[in-house]
Order: structure tokens, then C-alpha cells, then sequence
């Protein structure tokens, strides 16, 4: 004759072979990830079960990502390196007027102590003695004199003047702004679910 199991024998096989194929799909470790508010711990009484930080989304794990480690951000705020190159406006630029100042101008003279400039008094193009009557003298190069007493002689050239007045001029504009400083959104597209993950 066959030997039957008694009912209670029966339930608590099936138990057994229940929690051992929920034990090796669902190890210790393992994630549930359902689209219900459906509580595992409940589900499968014999199992402790917890959710993962909201917002929290899965990446492979290697040798940038540690197995467990955790990190990212939803939003990020540019810094001055990751922004792209650009130019701002400038307006209102207006220079200081320091540097106010004077120039020494040195003449050389004919032997009876008539003045000479460089190409000054009007002309760009000849020099000029200061004073008197002018004339053409002999010369080839356009060189004008005042006339000078009947016993003097040219003896003058190029006026010097001096290099004295070496200054800087401040600039003050308003540049143009840009931009908030505002972080802004880094997600990927989604589908929220809930995410649980078996600690014994």
C-alpha cells in the first residue's frame, strides 16, 4: 500500500520548496524592482528586504565604480573652467587724465644767437628761425633763417625736445554680465520604480 503524507506534511514541503526557489532567484544581495507598491518583507515573510535612497538610479559596477559605492548629483552649477568660451561687451571706457606735464624744446642757434626750430611754426617741412624777416639761405635742404645781421652765419640744425613725461592713463568701463549661476537639471529620462534590495 501507499504511504501518504498527512496534510501538514504536505504544507510544510511545499514551504520548503517554495522559500528554497524564491531563496535562489532572490539571494542575499539581489534587487527587486517592481512598478507596485508591493512590500517584499510582507511578499516573502521569511526574507528582510530594504529600499534603495530615492533617486538613487543603477550603474554598472567596475574599476570606476566600485561594487556598492554610491555617488552623482540631479543638478550641477557650471565652474569657470567648464564654461564655454565667450566675450562680453564693453561700454562707457573713458581714461583718466593724469599725466598733465610739459616738453623741453632745445634750439640751436647762428653764431650771432638767432634762434632755430625743427620743422615748427606752421611749416612741416622746413625749419624756421623765431623772429625777423625770413629767406631762402644757399643751402639745398629748404632751410629757411631769419635774416640775421650782415656778420653773422648759419650755424644751426635740428631742434631737440626732451623725452620727459613718461605716465599711464586709468581706464574705467562697465563690462557686460551674463548668466544666473544657476544649476541646472543633469537627469536622464525616467520611469520611477520602486527598487528593493534583500539584506538577509
Amino acid at each position: 500500500m501507499p504511504k501518504y503524507l498527512d496534510e501538514n506534511t504536505t504544507t510544510a514541503l511545499a514551504q520548503n520548496l517554495y522559500e528554497g526557489i524564491i531563496d535562489s532567484i532572490f539571494p542575499v544581495g539581489a534587487l527587486w524592482l517592481s512598478t507596485t507598491d508591493d512590500d517584499p518583507n510582507k511578499r516573502w515573510s521569511w526574507t528582510t528586504w530594504e529600499k534603495i535612497t530615492e533617486g538613487q538610479g543603477l550603474v554598472q559596477a567596475g574599476s570606476e565604480y566600485a561594487l556598492g559605492s554610491t555617488g552623482g548629483s540631479k543638478t550641477h552649477t557650471l565652474t569657470t573652467s567648464e564654461m564655454p568660451s565667450h566675450t562680453h561687451s564693453m561700454t562707457g571706457a573713458q581714461t583718466g587724465n593724469a599725466g598733465s606735464h610739459s616738453h623741453t624744446v632745445s634750439f640751436k642757434t647762428t653764431n650771432n644767437g638767432w634762434l632755430e626750430t625743427a620743422g615748427g611754426l606752421g611749416r612741416s617741412d622746413t625749419k624756421e628761425i623765431i623772429g625777423g624777416s625770413q629767406f631762402k639761405s644757399g643751402s639745398t635742404d629748404n632751410r629757411y633763417i631769419s635774416t640775421p645781421p650782415s656778420n653773422s652765419s648759419y650755424v644751426g640744425d635740428y631742434a631737440n625736445i626732451s623725452s620727459s613725461g613718461s605716465h599711464s592713463h586709468s581706464i574705467s568701463a562697465t563690462i557686460g554680465s551674463a548668466g544666473g549661476g544657476s544649476s541646472f537639471s543633469i537627469m536622464n529620462p525616467y520611469l520611477a520604480v520602486n527598487i528593493w534590495k534583500r539584506i538577509s
